[in-house]
């Protein structure tokens, strides 16, 4: 080819570049993971480089449904030594009110059966951060096993192992693809979803990583919750136990079996049901349960019938709800707009578990830092600063506890530092097992931290108590005496 037909066609394709970057330089191309954006020709021409500034205020005042919080103080409280303790700076509690989780810690007894729901999304696959804060509670206020389990696992856990048999058995989803819903109805259960049974099934449990995990490796309880009425046998080393059905409401059946402990069962279910779920506990102390919906948002409560999750969220002692969403809409929030509608969907999933379980507190953990790649570097999503913000305000009005992962973690550009330290994956997005355990102690740390204060604000009522019974001694001693000078005058 003649170079003067070469230079005119690079030229012509300059030309055609600079034709898209300016008819493009305002729309950015976003895929689940990437993000793309055109300059400006002047950009390309120019050599002074000019770094472009995100207005927060511009787009925050779009969010008229909620106002943002722009710096959340460390929440604090006083000793009986009038001495001031900072309990933690990523926690926003509702009217910074310390005494938000007393109702909570009140419930914590070895010898109290108290049930804690932890609903997230993919990060909560594999049982990686609940497993953290399950353990630690456990070993404070005792209790054992690892909580609800789906009937069929279809990702395996760090603390236990489990078949099903037969293996080609139905699996029903509130959440992920469409092609997964039921056909008829939205009795998805307490889970967000369902196993359906149609024939003799046997599952088969048993704990894992019994060293790292400890109490979760030992139970003596397996409750079966199910839509119709079946029959349940439970086999372990040592006993063979029928079921003991309870009908809790008209789609919803309970069989419960307690044994000696043990770290592995067979469950064998006869007849034609729905499995909204299978608790592996002990029948005392603090039960957690790990319930990871992958690629959901957490929009999807509202779309489950009461009658399959209002009896267990009542009957089971359930005294707190955690949700841990927000990462999977980050892709899709581009403007003020769309983070309202989403905040707004939110607002109406925790109407719900406040109408329903009415005795349960609620503490919404929001998304962790996540980077995109903008201009070739790994940035944070622009929108998530202000998701952040907009998730706190929402938790402020509707009265519930807020964690900010994203603060914890470092806050604007951490998922970068997490990705070179190994604590997450180059997706910028998931954590790796280490970052999980990680964020799983930061959390439990938050637990403990509150349960001291609480110990704290218990230690002058307790001294009142024992002064008032002090006194209480002393004075009917006297009061006989004097009666008894009375009668002898």
């Amino acid at each position: 080819m003649k170079p003067g037909r070469i230079n005119l066609f690079i030229l012509a394709c300059l030309l055609l570049l600079a034709a898209v970057c300016f008819l493009l330089q305002k729309e950015n191309i976003q895929t689940r993971f990437e993000f793309f954006r055109f300059p400006h020709p002047k950009d390309l021409l120019c050599a002074e480089q000019t770094v472009e500034q995100y207005d927060t205020d511009s787009d925050t005042a779009l969010i008229s449904s909620s106002p943002v919080i722009q710096e959340e103080p460390s929440i604090k409280h006083t000793t009986q030594t009038n001495q001031t303790t900072t309990i933690n700076k990523w926690l926003v509690l509702p009217d910074t009110n310390i005494a938000y989780f007393n109702p909570l810690f009140r419930m914590m007894h070895p010898h109290y059966k108290l049930r804690i729901m932890h609903y997230g999304d993919s990060q909560l696959e594999g049982d990686r951060i609940t497993s953290v804060l399950r353990e630690r509670l456990q070993s404070i206020f005792g209790g054992g096993g690892v909580g609800l389990i789906p009937a069929l696992q279809s990702i395996p856990t760090y603390t236990l192992s489990q078949t099903i048999s037969p293996a080609d058995v139905k699996r029903y989803l509130v959440y992920g693809p469409k092609d997964m819903r039921l056909s008829e109805g939205t009795r998805y259960g307490m889970m967000g979803q369902i196993t359906r049974l149609e024939e003799t099934t046997v599952i088969h449990v048993s704990a894992r990583n019994a060293r790292n995990y400890p109490n979760a490796s030992r139970f003596s309880q397996i409750n079966i919750y199910a839509s119709d009425s079946i029959r349940v046998q439970i086999i372990t080393k040592t006993d063979t136990l029928q079921a003991t059905k309870q009908q809790w409401g008209e789609y919803f059946y309970c069989y419960s079996t307690q044994f000696g402990s043990t770290s592995k069962a067979d469950i064998v279910i006869s007849g034609t049901a729905d499995i909204y779920g299978i608790a592996i506990d002990d029948n005392h102390g603090i039960c957690v349960d790990n319930i990871p919906m992958r690629g959901c948002s957490g929009t999807v409560f509202t779309n489950i019938e009461n009658s399959s999750i209002t009896p267990f969220l009542r009957k089971e002692n359930v005294g707190l709800i955690i949700l841990q969403f927000g990462g999977n809409s980050m892709p899709y929030l581009k403007d003020g707009n769309d983070i309202s509608n989403y905040i707004t969907a939110l607002s109406r999933q925790i109407n719900k578990f406040q109408n329903i379980a009415p005795q349960a507190l609620i503490l919404f953990i929001g998304p962790s830092d996540m980077a995109a790649n903008i201009d070739g570097q790994m940035t944070t999503y622009p929108m998530l600063p202000i998701v952040v913000d907009s998730l706190k305000a929402m938790s402020q009005s509707k009265k519930v506890a807020y964690w900010d992962l994203y603060g914890a973690m470092g806050g604007y550009g951490s998922m970068t530092n997490w990705v070179t330290k190994g604590l997450a994956g180059t997706d910028y997005i998931h954590f790796t097992p280490e970052g999980a355990r990680k964020v799983g102690n930061m959390l439990s740390d938050t637990f403990e931290q509150l349960y001291r204060a609480y110990e704290d604000q218990q230690k002058p009522r307790e001294i009142c108590d024992t002064m008032q019974n002090i006194s209480t001694e002393i004075i009917t001693p006297n009061h006989s005496i004097t009666e008894q000078s009375k009668a002898e005058h």
